[in-house]
């Protein structure tokens, strides 16, 4: 048994992966987010994104960059990297159409200051999500 890994699966269940594993490495409980408990120092920051497909195609854990403009007389640039991915929210659909008037939200873990950042730039626009590997 290797050294602080966890013993017990019900402890990584419902937790969102902070580092890339490899098949067979053991997982700590200190690689996986707990959702409910926000480090200190951090919060989970929703973003809408500006193209609304990208959420269909980002998944809690990965990481992601944030492209955006702090103000709106302001050059996008980028606000952010490499931010964990903690839940994507897609709005419910109703009606005949199926068809609704809410975005998706991306929520993300920074550290305050970003965090603060990010969501100033929230206010003056969606902001572009750019996958990483």
């Amino acid at each position: 048994m290797t050294a602080g890994a966890a013993t017990n699966l019900a402890d990584l269940v419902g937790r969102t992966l902070l580092v890339p594993l490899v098949s067979g490495q053991p997982i700590s409980t200190a690689f996986a987010l707990d959702q409910r408990v926000i480090p200190a120092g951090y919060a989970a920051v929703p973003l809408r994104p500006a193209e609304a497909t990208v959420a269909a195609i980002v998944r809690p854990g990965e990481r992601v960059d944030v492209i955006g403009q702090l103000r709106a007389d302001t050059a996008p640039s980028l606000l952010a990297n490499n931010l964990v991915v903690l839940t994507v929210t897609t709005p419910r659909t109703s009606g005949f159409l199926k068809s609704t008037s809410e975005a998706s939200l991306i929520v993300v873990l920074a550290n305050t200051s970003v965090a603060a950042q990010l969501a100033g730039a929230s206010l003056a626009g969606p902001v572009a999500i750019a996958l990483r590997s």
